[in-house]
This record gives structure tokens, C-alpha cells and sequence, in this order.
């Protein structure tokens, strides 16, 4: 009996700690996307209306893709796909309107991003519907 007790509880705090791990992961991946794209929005708003399309603004967005892309596969792992996938299409669009020097779209874009990626990390919260 003591024997069933033991390999319980280990599967529970197995289950406990696994839901733990990938709360953090997929809350320290989603920061730093919302990190990144705030301090992309920043820096659009100190171009206001200027010209946007610097290669410099193209190389981070592309910087900002390629590393989302490191990060997504062990997302698969653990999220719904048409999550990351909003995402990469997110940072797609950000990345169009940019090389088209559409100011007002690009901020839109990033807004929405930014957005999705606060709301997106919170739905993987610690909490007992997420644990069960």
C-alpha cells in the first residue's frame, strides 16, 4: 500500500514540476519577444513619420525572426501551433510595413504583437486548471 502512495505522489510532483518548467520557458520566451518588440516600438516612435526603412530597422526585425524561429521549435513542444504561428506572422508584417515605410501600420502591427504576446504568456500561467 505504502508502495502505491510513493509512485503517486512521485507521478504528482513529476506532473507539478514539469508544469512549473514549461510555465517558466514559455513565460521567459514570450517576455522576451514583448521585450523585444517594445523596444522596436520605441524606436519607431523616435522616427516618427521619418524614414523607417533603414537597413538597420530591416536587420533587427530579421534578428528578431531568426531568433524566434530558435525558440519555436521546443515551443511546439508544449503550445498550440497557431499561436507561434500569429506570431511569426506578426513579426512578418511588422517586417513588410517596415520596408515599405508605412509608419502608422507597422506601429498597429506591433501594438497587436505586443498584445498577443501578454495575453499569449498568460494562458499558460501557473494555476490548477493548467496543472490538471
Amino acid at each position: 500500500m505504502v508502495k502505491k502512495w510513493i509512485v503517486i505522489v512521485a507521478i504528482m510532483i513529476f506532473v507539478i514540476v514539469g508544469c512549473v518548467l514549461e510555465n517558466i520557458y514559455v513565460n521567459l520566451t514570450f517576455d522576451e519577444i514583448t521585450y523585444n518588440l517594445q523596444s522596436f516600438k520605441t524606436r519607431l516612435e523616435g522616427m516618427q513619420y521619418k524614414d523607417i526603412d533603414t537597413q538597420e530597422n530591416i536587420n533587427l526585425l530579421t534578428y528578431y525572426r531568426k531568433d524566434f524561429h530558435k525558440k519555436e521549435q521546443p515551443l511546439k513542444a508544449l503550445i498550440w501551433h497557431t499561436g507561434l504561428k500569429d506570431v511569426e506572422i506578426g513579426i512578418s508584417r511588422i517586417l513588410t510595413y517596415v520596408e515599405q515605410n508605412n509608419y502608422n501600420e507597422a506601429m498597429v502591427e506591433t501594438n497587436a504583437l505586443i498584445d498577443y504576446c501578454l495575453h499569449y504568456s498568460q494562458d499558460f500561467d501557473i494555476n490548477l486548471q493548467n496543472i490538471l
